[in-house]
């Protein structure tokens, strides 16, 4: 029966690839339909993010800046209370603090790798600089392609049946449709991973120019999406020139001419040419400093600004300086020891640690994500398990093994968030898939005791990551709440300026459901401040107070005026009774 499933599979490859893409376009379809009113669309509105800062950097391209010709580069508050600590001085001017960093973040230096950022321009450059949903669209179709791509990877390494059970356990991971409707470049970073990886496959595998080409120009491009490509490509590239001398060189070509336009622009612009981001100092510094709390993720606490400005201080903003400096502050080895250890801890974390957008937030606004998706908490053990079970293959699986172990050690390297782990955890799925079906064959072959065996590990192995691994102590922060409710504020009178009174209405109606506004609206009654810290549960309750009177402006204006004294009376409950 197993020989039947492989042969119909192999036999329809194509149609079953469409089909993965297709039904993967069509949950797509889905979540952005439910999310569509939502403010997780508009997030590149929040200017303390870098989903605002993509968004200038490819406005400013748009409009003629083609070569990024001078320091751009970021500066949001922590950016200033390092540049304050630095300067010991209490109060700086935005210019002083501007030039400071941009010192350290070396001048005219790409501040990102700059791949995606003029992918972005070049969509702004045809339609406009408010054609978000259009990039969205775009990431919702490679977010398919990673799927349908990873199926056809799979085949190359399993069995048909585990490949279809990768791209199916793929195509219900949450992480990967929220990432793909905001400007992030997770969704990129995914399909260009898994498309190398298949790519370097086939060129391993068989290596003619052809592959070998193609092989190298994609896995140039994935560097100029993320330089932490740079370690694999190197362990791949390394023992490719034994295995296939002849056409090592090609690879190497192909790589070269997707890298060329930027090291052009560097030389341009007078920058180091092989330079293409600015924020792996900085980066190292604020998460392995003795300090640093791995379970915050990117936090900036008043030990990090302190750290982190000594160390600015001594290496202004050059990397092996800054490493020094970093690992001097930590009293001995072992702490440091300790320290990598925690973060890779971390690194296995059931919850998904937020950083410029919260999963957990959208998923307030999403049934998708809330119930059908899943999460690296559901699948984790299952991936491990794999993994041992076929270590014995390691030569066989060495490219898959390589990018997973690369890839876990950048991350426990610097630091782990949710958005740093989705694009790598696609080619842990076919593992992951693996284990499945070696407990499922045990059972139908009434292997029991082998596969209860199994079982009973696989739960004790969740159950002690998740008690091992440090946990979210609030999933949703006040501060999400507050920027989403201020984002919709500013959608819905845009639409009421229009007069889309019924369209003004919705959008806030929506933020008023998704985010639990009548449990905050009884906790105001009571004056009950629960887990939340008073002044933030204040400002929270301030910003839903004025989502209300808008609303009841809106309802006045369309005529509605038991409605418009409803809204009223819950703006007054949540703003004057915590005034």
């Amino acid at each position: 029966m197993q020989n039947r499933f492989h042969e119909y599979i192999e036999k329809n490859s194509k149609k079953i690839f469409l089909a993965l893409f297709l039904l993967s376009m069509a949950i797509r379809i889905v979540y952005y339909l439910e999310v569509r009113k939502s403010p997780l669309l508009e997030s590149h509105r929040w200017e303390e993010r870098d989903m605002h800062f993509f968004h200038v950097w490819a406005t400013r391209i748009s409009q003629g800046d083609w070569l990024t010709n001078e320091s751009f580069h970021p500066y949001h508050y922590w950016h200033r209370r390092i540049a304050q600590v630095a300067l010991e001085s209490s109060y700086i001017s935005d210019e002083q603090g501007k030039e400071l960093w941009n010192r350290w973040y070396q001048g005219k230096r790409f501040h990102q790798e700059p791949l995606y950022a003029y992918s972005i321009a070049s969509i702004y450059w045809l339609l406009g600089s408010d054609s978000q949903k259009v990039i969205y669209y775009l990431q919702m179709v490679l977010g398919s392609m990673s799927i349908a791509i990873l199926f056809l990877l799979a085949q190359k390494y399993f069995d048909p049946l585990t490949a279809l059970l990768s791209s199916i356990l793929a195509m219900m991971y949450g992480p990967f449709l929220f990432y793909e409707t905001s400007l992030l470049r997770t969704s990129f970073h995914t399909f260009f991973n898994i498309l190398s990886l298949w790519l370097m496959t086939l060129a391993w595998e068989k290596p003619t120019k052809r592959n070998c080409f193609y092989s190298g120009f994609v896995s140039g491009l994935s560097l100029l999406l993320a330089m932490t490509f740079m370690p694999f490509l190197l362990a791949f590239f390394i023992p490719f020139c034994w295995h296939s001398r002849r056409t090592a060189l090609v690879f190497l070509a192909g790589v070269f001419l997707a890298v060329s336009p930027a090291i052009a622009r560097n030389a341009f612009v007078g920058v180091p040419i092989w330079q293409m981001s600015s924020v792996g100092e900085i980066t190292f510094i604020a998460s392995n400093h003795p300090d640093y709390q791995p379970d915050l993720g990117w936090n900036m606490a008043q030990e990090d600004i302190v750290n982190s400005s000594k160390v600015l201080k001594k290496s202004e903003g050059k990397l092996l300086p800054s490493i020094y400096h970093t690992l001097e502050l930590h009293p001995s080895w072992v702490s440091y020891i300790v320290l990598l250890g925690k973060k890779f801890l971390v690194l296995w974390n059931a919850d998904e640690i937020p950083n410029n957008i919260n999963y957990y937030y959208g998923a307030l606004y999403s049934y998708t994500l809330s119930y059908f998706q899943v999460t690296f908490s559901v699948f984790m053990s299952f991936f491990l398990v794999g993994m041992v079970l076929n270590f014995q293959f390691f030569r066989k699986y060495h490219i898959l093994y390589s990018f997973l172990f690369l890839n876990i050690f950048i991350l426990s390297f610097f630091y782990c968030l949710s958005r740093f782990k989705t694009p790598f955890v696609i080619a842990m799925f076919p593992f992951a898939a693996y284990t499945i079906i070696f407990f499922a064959k045990k059972i139908w072959t009434k292997q029991y005791k082998t596969g209860i065996s199994i079982f009973i590990f696989l739960v004790l192995l969740n159950t002690v990551s998740c008690w091992l691994t440090p946990r979210l102590k609030e999933p949703v922060h006040s501060a999400d709440y507050i920027l989403g409710n201020t984002t919709a504020l500013e959608i819905s009178r845009v639409q009421s300026r229009q007069n889309n009174i019924q369209e003004a209405s919705l959008i806030l109606e929506k933020c008023l459901k998704s985010t639990f506004s009548e449990e905050l609206l009884l906790l105001a009654r009571q004056k009950n401040p629960k887990f939340l810290f008073p002044k933030r549960l204040s400002l929270l309750l301030h910003s839903f107070g004025e989502i209300y009177l808008e609303l009841a402006q809106l309802a006045k204006k369309s005529g509605d005026l038991e409605k418009a004294r409803e809204y009223y009376k819950n703006y007054q409950d949540l703003v004057f009774t915590w005034k």
